[in-house]
């Protein structure tokens, strides 16, 4: 899934928040304020990707299981396993 990127402004954003919202079910939006990004609301689906992608990394290595892998990335991303 190749990720759309779209760039607004803070008032753009306040005025027409439900419409964002919903374009940001698809859409990475980057809100920006002063000339400068500020805040970036990604589809929660690009997160559940990277995370599954991270846990796939961790099951390449010397994981045997499902559960030794979730272990693996939260010992990796946390400091300590589940």
């Amino acid at each position: 899934m190749k990720n759309k990127i779209m760039c607004i402004t803070a008032t753009e954003f306040k005025s027409n928040l439900g419409k964002y919202l919903e374009l940001g079910e698809t859409t990475e939006i980057l809100i920006m304020k002063n000339g400068r990004v500020k805040t970036r609301l990604v589809p929660a689906s690009i997160d559940v990707d990277r995370v599954l992608d991270e846990i796939a990394g961790c099951v390449k290595g010397d994981s045997s299981s499902l559960e030794d892998a979730k272990a693996d990335y939260f010992n990796k991303k946390y400091g300590y396993p589940l």
